[in-house]
């Protein structure tokens, strides 16, 4: 190899590096931001903890705890974003509103493992995949008579009086309002997925980690949004 090759090269691996390190800097400085974030609140932060867990917080809201954990994508690895919270909890059945996309791989048989695979790489053989195991045993698509929401979101429900309760203004405001600030590719395709059980509520970005505090504030918004619509509802 030529002179003038030897020096590309050694530019090309300074390049990589310089990138490498750069990135590797702006996740430190985003750690740090949700830490900080976190503290402010009083809330519990942890950094990673388990395979491919980006972080962990814990708070409460009214007495209630509640987690949000954040997954990295790579290889054989789900990327999402997922909060769960106890309360409020139906005392049975299950009801998922989500993308049409989402619904569409839930009804898959084939889709429904993927999703659930997924999940399990994020917390195991949790409620979260429990519920969904527990709606695909039987569950009926369930109409909610607001084009616009329809045009972005589906409801499969094993009960569909109790999809009715959730399906208020407040809810179907919440979550339209998300997908017009976070499209990723057609709406029918967002990831964002939100599942009502004996559990409680759990909400779902399969879109990757969310890592900013101000997305993370705002997915929390969401969260919190959600749940006092679900008790207003009972």
């Amino acid at each position: 190899m030529n002179a003038a090759g030897l020096s590309v090269l050694m530019l090309a691996a300074i390049g990589i590096g310089w990138l490498i390190l750069s990135l590797a800097a702006k996740e430190r400085a985003r750690g740090r931001a949700r830490e900080q974030f976190a503290a402010e609140r009083g809330w519990t932060y942890l950094r990673g903890g388990k395979p491919g867990r980006l972080y962990l917080i814990e708070g409460s809201e009214g007495g209630t705890p509640w987690t949000l954990e954040a997954f990295q994508g790579g290889k054989r690895k789900a990327a999402l974003t997922v909060w769960r919270c106890s309360d409020p909890p139906m005392r049975e059945g299950v009801v998922f509103i989500g993308s049409k996309g989402m619904a569409a791989m839930l009804k898959n048989p084939l889709g429904h493992k993927i999703i659930k695979w997924g999940l399990q790489f994020a917390g195991g053989d949790d409620d979260v995949s429990r519920t969904l195991t527990r709606l695909m045993d039987g569950y009926q698509e369930v109409e909610t008579g607001d084009p616009e929401f329809a045009a972005v979101y589906a409801v499969l429900a094993t009960d569909p009086g109790q999809a009715a309760k959730l399906l208020n203004g407040e809810t179907r405001r919440a979550m339209l309002e998300w997908d017009l600030a976070h499209k990723i590719g057609r709406a029918s395709q967002g990831p964002l997925g939100a599942t009502w059980s004996d559990a409680g509520l759990s909400l779902t970005w399969g879109a990757g980690a969310i890592e900013s505090p101000e997305d993370v504030s705002a997915f929390l918004a969401l969260a919190q949004r959600l749940r006092s619509a679900t008790k207003s509802a009972w």
